[in-house]
């Protein structure tokens, strides 16, 4: 087997680089389903207006993964037609419907009110749910479930992730590491078989290892690389100023506009994702990874914890890009690997179910509207019924970024006319 650079910093950057930094690769056996995460909140404030100078202005695509199972229910309630059979299912979990956020334009649904910042982009047409959404042969299982997801295709995920086709298919000669960006750990979504992502497991500390402060282990690092040798290493020399390179240009992203601070500080991740967009680097698809969402017990105050953190993150993430320029060539899309059971639990919670909640926003969508239906009268084994499939949002997304959409999904889905 070739030891391509990427796969040499994959296995190296771990060793060389702090502040929980694995540079680049991919950690296809982490998978954290059920870990807390680190908690966002609002992006920062917004620096000068304006597009970077000579910025390429491509467009970005951030993926926010809610991992451990979003309960869609609680999260887009419905008020409508459904309402009555939403709240004999879950006669304590159910969500007052005189807290919810009313949506202008639909009386089916109501967000819940921890979700409230999102109400302006839904006001401005900047925001979309896809209803009981979810993949054939997904599972409850989370593993099986996240790799469903991940590939964007029912069965065996041997192709790669669904971001990692469509970087494959897009990328030059030579790939470029900071197309793919993943933050509080890696997605297996973004693995393909040409390229691989920067993982930053976490923004604090963010930097070359350096315990004598002198640059010493760093100059150690680059010296490697030279004299050139042959063969596998010579691969491997020429891995290392891509790492030391990529170090540096997220260092100086991470130091622009509001300081990241700590993983676990609201605004560190969506703060992150904002300064990555401003710097510029090229960088078109970045991944979030939130977790805590498997709320088998004690669910309504974690869950409104939860959407809260993201509702303040995404609102103040797009907040910030208006204020910078760089808002509309951004289209972010969250998404679970499943949702909840429609009936509530003995715990006061919700187990694993079928189909489940996905959200875009943005300026490029054509307006603020709900696809898919929502039946709590036939429902499937006591779950939600999928009734738009996930790779309608994939396409999405793909035909965002430019394609090639149908070569990376094997196939032509509905995009609904979500986007402008």
């Amino acid at each position: 087997m070739t030891l391509s650079r990427r796969r040499f910093v994959s296995l190296a950057g771990a060793a060389f680089v702090g502040g929980g930094l694995a540079l680049p690769g991919c950690r296809s056996g982490s998978r954290g389903d059920d870990a807390a995460g680190p908690t966002p909140g609002t992006a920062g404030v917004a620096p000068t207006p304006g597009l970077t100078p000579g910025s390429t202005a491509e467009p970005v695509l951030v993926v926010v993964q809610l991992g451990g199972g979003n309960d869609g229910l609680n999260t887009l309630v419905p008020t409508g037609s459904a309402a009555g059979r939403y709240r004999d299912a879950r006669p304590t979990l159910a969500v007052a419907e005189e807290e919810l956020v009313p949506l202008a334009g639909t009386d089916e649904y109501g967000l819940h009110p921890a979700l409230a910042p999102l109400a302006p982009l839904w006001d401005a047409g900047q925001l979309a749910a896809l209803q009981a959404i979810g993949l054939p042969e997904q599972s409850r299982s989370h593993f099986v479930a996240l790799d469903t997801w991940w590939s964007g295709a029912p069965g065996p995920s041997g192709g790669g992730g669904w971001l990692g086709r469509w970087l494959d298919a897009t990328t030059g000669a030579e790939p470029d590491p900071m197309r793919a960006i993943s933050l509080a750990g890696g997605s297996p979504a973004l693995l393909g078989s040409r390229s691989a992502p920067i993982v930053v497991q976490a923004v604090e500390g963010f930097s070359l290892a350096d315990p004598g402060g002198r640059g010493t282990l760093v100059d150690a690092f680059e010296a490697m690389a030279a004299p050139p040798g042959s063969g596998l290493l010579a691969e491997a020399q020429a891995a290392i100023p891509v790492a030391v390179e990529s170090v540096a240009e997220l260092q100086a992203a991470f130091r622009s506009g509001e300081p990241a601070g700590r993983a676990d500080a609201p605004g560190a991740l969506f703060g992150a994702v904002a300064d990555i967009v401003e710097a510029d680097l090229g960088t078109q698809v970045i991944v979030v990874n939130l977790g805590g969402f498997d709320t088998h017990a004690n669910q309504p105050g974690q869950h409104r914890a939860l959407l809260g953190n993201l509702g303040a993150g995404v609102a103040g993430l797009f907040e910030r890009l208006e204020g910078s320029g760089h808002a509309s060539r951004t289209l972010l899309v969250a998404y679970s690997e499943f949702g909840r059971r429609v009936a509530q639990n003995g715990s006061l919670g919700t187990d694993h179910g079928n189909g489940g909640l996905a959200l875009m926003a943005g300026p490029g969508l054509a307006s603020g509207q709900v696809v898919g239906e929502l039946d709590l009268v036939n429902l499937d084994r006591g779950d939600v019924p999928r009734t738009v499939d996930a790779r309608s949002l994939y396409a999405n997304a793909l035909d965002w970024l430019g394609g090639p959409t149908a070569e990376v999904l094997g196939g032509d889905w509905d995009t609904y006319g979500l986007l402008t």
